[in-house]
């Protein structure tokens, strides 16, 4: 399963009509969907580069899912879910953040919490150089 994101390409444009007209094309709402359901899963768990973290959205039959990981450093535990909801054209695209927010908060109920915590305790006695 790939980090969140993964794959997934993005632009930086200034918010002009001109812009967004050139640009729209090329904007894929089931993409961005899935993207955005994955970083949102991400966010919540509080994960950054240093947490073994994955997640994976997919569209498929009007149905966005989702799927995550937690696993520890030594792979020893492992937390995944999975959670689908109806998506279609027109579905606000908020509707996909809520579900990788709701399934990070499955994936802390289920043990990932404890996972983070021991990788942040872990991390304390990193050195920092400035």
């Amino acid at each position: 399963m790939p980090a969140p994101g993964q794959g997934a390409l993005a632009l930086e444009i200034r918010d002009e009509p001109e812009i967004l007209a050139l640009v729209a094309p090329m904007r894929n709402l089931a993409t961005e969907a899935a993207t955005r359901a994955e970083r949102a899963y991400m966010r919540r768990l509080g994960a950054g580069c240093y947490l073994p973290v994955a997640a994976h959205g997919e569209m498929a039959s009007e149905m966005l899912t989702l799927r995550g990981l937690v696993i520890s450093l030594d792979g020893q535990v492992q937390v995944r879910v999975c959670q689908s909801m109806s998506w279609m054209p027109g579905t606000a695209i908020e509707l996909a953040e809520d579900l990788g927010v709701n399934l990070a908060e499955q994936a802390l109920r289920q043990g990932a919490a404890g996972i983070i915590a021991a990788m942040d305790i872990g991390r304390t006695g990193e050195q920092t150089y400035a």
